[in-house]
């Protein structure tokens, strides 16, 4: 399984928990009125297929979506912010640590927003984390080996003993 699989499979299963609540949440620039009508699965293939970035940006994206909701406390992810956010936090990971990126109006049209709207959420994030992107090495190592543990590999004896959610 890859790294976006195990972020795909990280994000459902996250979403499954968060989406029933009510939204006493923190309304920010992030959210939509509705959930978009493409699901968080299908938005990552899109995502993988014309960003040609790095798995190594997905992994950053949600190190940079956990600072923000761990400095946020009312900062709830659900499924009417998670697509604008991870789009965002791809294209920014993208930006901070490769050799080759595209434009934002490019980012926006793959995404299926407006260039203007991501310019936004581009400052919002960014002023979310204090414009600190640097993650350590360690730190980063951390997190990819503990998602993959518990989202990228998903053993035969796991799915028939329930003891998993299988994600493909």
């Amino acid at each position: 399984m890859s790294v976006v699989q195990a972020v795909t499979c990280m994000l459902e299963t996250y979403l499954e928990q968060t989406d029933p609540e009510p939204s006493v949440n923190l309304t920010t620039y992030f959210h939509s009125k509705k959930p978009p009508n493409i699901s968080i699965k299908n938005y990552l293939r899109r995502l993988e297929d014309y960003m040609k970035c790095s798995e190594e940006c997905y992994v950053l994206a949600l190190i940079y979506i956990d600072r923000i909701t761990s400095n946020e406390r009312f900062f709830v992810i659900d499924s009417l912010c998670i697509h604008r956010l991870i789009l965002t936090g791809v294209m920014i990971a993208a930006k901070f640590s490769e050799d080759i990126y595209y434009k934002n109006s490019y980012y926006a049209k793959v995404g299926g927003i407006s260039n203007s709207e991501l310019n936004l959420l581009e400052l919002q994030f960014l002023l979310l984390l204090d414009f600190n992107l640097f993650v350590a090495e360690e730190d980063y190592q951390k997190y990819q080996k503990t998602l993959l543990e518990h989202f990228g590999q998903v053993s035969e004896k796991d799915i028939i003993e329930g003891l998993t959610k299988k994600c493909e």
